[in-house]
């Protein structure tokens, strides 16, 4: 096969950018038969994560999620097909089933994977009220789904990955109901509520989201990039208080209406190309020392914390590290590594959760802290420190009651013979703790992302996953940079 070269490629290109030119009233007009020494453009439809209608480059993306199976859910499936008809260059419609009751989602998703999505769904969604597990599997055979596959959909491993990374992206994406629309990255929450909502309610959202999407490509973001924008810009919220007029200060033009978009230069000079931190509310401590919790911003650390042979979740070049510096004996420290292990699973392959040892050194029992630490440490260079973490989590050894470590040792699966020995020196734990009190670190739990020190970690796991997403975004540069 020879590959096309340059001219073909424009040609390619030319007729992308017509096409996406056109208004949404129907299909582009068929072409006439090229003559000799003309190339033809041939498109080639690759199998995406999810079902979609519509082209890559639309300025508009609105993503469905719901949970297949209910009138409300059908009747909002409907409803954006349609919008998508009347409006085929300039919006991407993008389907995302999810798990609920039964295996509808499941099915659905299995039929996907041969190509059949929109001729099961369409089915569905117009058959009376809701479908019964064997409606589900007869219409899917009708569809073109052999019944075998569409029995053991919910055991088909690519169909499970699909179900999960609509999961985590609904996570991500801070939705709040099912149905729910996202609009370029932006949840709408339930208002309009899609399984309610006519097509005129979506026009009026889609007219409002291309005039955003005109105004973002005119200051230069490129039309792939709306949508991460579109999730940065609803991720990032308010603008910093220090960009916050003073009451009784003069409002100037640009001061009365903020810009949506911050590439020219005056506004990156204000700003910056990334989010403004989030205000933080300090969440529940499991020490409380004699001088009170600074009140302010998260800090950054003033320098790295150890993790060489810290237990650890998530993989080892994941790229943000999520580091929860605290006493396992603290009932908070056990909340915040659970909660952090979570958002790494919203998150997989990007994100690694490293525990850090925190010990109060001013205590009296202080040293069975350390012991407690010390012995996570050794359980990591037996092989499973996050399986000692979660086994202790289980052990009952918050408080300061005796610890029981041939009991949490045994529950890991680890020699505890071996174990109560290696933690009977403590100094490497002591290090740790040192290391964290030095790095900026004077209270526990703290929770530390990109740098920045939570105090008390967080009070949910959204907020948390906002954090991990700040830190994925790509830069100003990296968002415009050309898809070659």
């Amino acid at each position: 096969m020879r590959r096309a070269g340059p001219a073909v490629a424009l040609l390619a290109v030319a007729t992308i950018a017509a096409i996406a030119d056109r208004d949404g009233a129907g299909p582009p007009p068929a072409t006439a038969q090229p003559g000799p020494g003309r190339a033809v453009r041939v498109e080639h439809r690759a199998l995406e994560e999810a079902p979609t209608l519509g082209p890559p480059v639309a300025p508009v993306t609105i993503e469905l999620f719901y949970a297949p199976g209910t009138a409300q859910a059908h009747a909002a499936y409907l409803t954006l097909v349609e919008l998508q008809r009347r409006h085929p260059v300039r919006v991407r419609a993008v389907f995302r089933p999810l798990p609920r009751s039964g295996n509808v989602a499941a099915v659905l998703l299995a039929a996907h994977l041969r190509g059949r999505f929109h001729e099961l769904m369409g089915a569905l969604a117009v058959g009376p009220g809701t479908p019964t597990a064997a409606a589900v599997l007869d219409l899917a055979v009708k569809a073109g789904l052999p019944r075998a596959a569409a029995e053991r959909a919910h055991l088909d491993d690519r169909v499970q990955g699909l179900i999960d990374l609509n999961r985590h992206r609904a996570f991500r994406l801070g939705t709040t109901s099912s149905p729910e629309l996202v609009v370029n990255g932006r949840p709408l929450g339930g208002r309009p509520y899609p399984g309610s909502a006519s097509v005129g309610d979506l026009e009026k959202i889609y007219l409002a989201a291309l005039e955003d999407a005109r105004r973002a490509e005119g200051e230069g973001v490129p039309l792939r990039a709306l949508v991460a924008w579109g999730a940065r810009a609803a991720l990032c919220g308010d603008e910093p208080e220090e960009l916050t007029p003073a009451p009784g200060a003069p409002v100037t033009a640009e001061a009365a209406e903020p810009p949506r978009f911050a590439w020219h230069l005056g506004r990156l000079l204000t700003r910056g190309t990334g989010c403004a931190v989030a205000r933080h509310l300090p969440a529940t401590l499991d020490e409380l020392d004699r001088d009170s919790p600074p009140d302010r911003a998260p800090p950054l650390l003033a320098r790295p914390l150890p993790t060489a042979g810290m237990p650890a979740f998530g993989p080892g070049d994941a790229p943000v590290p999520i580091h929860v510096v605290c006493n396992l004996r603290g009932r908070f420290c056990l909340d915040q590594l659970d909660l952090a292990r979570r958002v790494a699973e919203h998150h997989p392959g990007q994100v690694r959760v490293v525990w850090v040892p925190w010990v109060d050194l001013a205590l009296d029992d202080a040293g069975r802290d350390l012991t407690l630490a010390q012995a996570a440490l050794c359980a990591v260079a037996e092989g499973d420190g996050w399986g000692f973490l979660r086994a202790a989590t289980t052990a009952g050894i918050a408080g300061r009651g005796r610890i029981d470590l041939t009991a949490v040792a045994a529950a890991a699966g680890l020699d505890a013979e071996r174990l109560v020995a290696c933690a009977a020196t403590t100094e490497p734990a002591r290090a740790a703790v040192e290391a964290a009190r030095a790095a900026g670190v004077g209270w526990g739990p703290t929770v530390v992302i990109g740098g920045r020190a939570y105090l008390g970690g967080f009070g949910d796991d959204r907020r948390a996953s906002d954090r991990v997403e700040a830190e994925l975004a790509p830069g100003l540069l990296e968002s415009m940079a050309p898809a070659w």
